[in-house]
């Protein structure tokens, strides 16, 4: 069930993400951005092919950033809402 304050699906966290070699840096990037926001790798700019993970780590950095700092207003938007919303404010 999506939180519907963030956007963010619980079940995409850190602790399910899984970690192997062509990945481990992007995940210790997106760790360190869920401890440190605004401080690192900022901006970050996640690319790759379907199914590898691009979801489940942007929304895991929200959602452990949302439990670390819960003052903090935190909103996922998926890429082609956030292009059709600029596309309509033009």
């Amino acid at each position: 069930m999506v939180n519907q304050k963030t956007n963010l699906n619980p079940k995409y966290n850190f602790d399910n993400f899984v970690v192997g070699r062509f990945n481990e840096l992007a995940h210790a990037a997106a760790w360190d951005i869920a401890e440190n926001p605004g401080n690192s790798y900022n901006p970050l700019f996640v690319y790759g092919g379907v199914g590898l993970g691009k979801t489940h780590l942007l929304q895991a950095i929200g959602n452990h950033s949302s439990e670390l700092f819960p003052e903090k207003q935190i909103k996922y938007i998926p890429c082609e809402r956030f292009v059709s919303g600029i596309v309509d404010a033009i």
